[in-house]
């Protein structure tokens, strides 16, 4: 604890600044006995990813909470998958800072298999959750 002017406070930052002639220096002293806020908190997942089949489309969803808006990215065997084309990606908050993240395949096809990864990044970190897809044999329109 520090004491300005008889009065105790619990945080202070100095903050100087050195003139261009070295025979000024400034300084600014900050007091506060408001704690410092504290860092984010990463993500975490707290639904695995889960598959869906609607036709000849795959859903892969999973679920996280977060303090703080999340970006996604999603992965196929280590390479970032384009949202486009075959592959419709979609993010939508829900109550109690929840969120929704899910990937759309159209046309699936055995070569659609491996290891799938959603990637979410917050300020306060990122968390991935991942799901290994095996498909086999013929792959027919229902």
């Amino acid at each position: 604890m520090f004491a300005i002017i008889g009065m105790p406070v619990e945080h202070i930052v100095i903050v100087c600044r050195l003139a261009i002639n070295h025979t000024n220096v400034e300084c600014l002293i900050v007091a506060s006995n408001a704690a410092p806020a504290p860092p984010p908190k990463p993500p975490v997942f707290t639904q695995k990813p889960a598959i869906r089949q609607a036709g000849r489309a795959l859903n892969i969803e999973c679920r996280l909470t977060t303090e703080s808006p999340p970006t996604f990215t999603w992965t196929l065997n280590g390479n970032v998958l384009p949202n486009e084309g075959r592959y419709k990606m979609t993010h939508v908050p829900e109550a109690n800072n929840v969120h929704l993240a899910a990937l759309e395949i159209s046309n699936i096809a055995i070569q659609d298999g491996g290891e799938y990864k959603a990637v979410a990044r917050t300020a306060g970190g990122e968390a991935v959750a991942t799901l290994n897809l095996n498909l086999e044999g013929n792959i027919m329109t229902p």
